[in-house]
């Protein structure tokens, strides 16, 4: 996370949500640099239907 997406989210949490600051994002890398971040060391990455599956779990508020 940038240190604006950072500041964004401790003024969110400060403010119980009532009120937050914007700051202009600015890249600092390539969006290749995301690829492999989930990545767990000794474990097979998920097909894009257990992706699907998990985030329709997430979005019904299950774990």
């Amino acid at each position: 996370m940038t240190k604006e997406g950072k500041r964004i989210l401790k003024s969110v949490r400060k403010a119980r949500v009532f009120a937050s600051e914007t700051a202009k994002a600015v890249p600092t890398g390539k969006i290749s640099d995301v690829f492999g971040c989930l990545k767990k060391p000794g474990r097979r990455a998920l097909s894009a239907e257990q992706m699907s599956r998990v985030a329709e779990r997430g979005w019904a508020g299950k774990k």
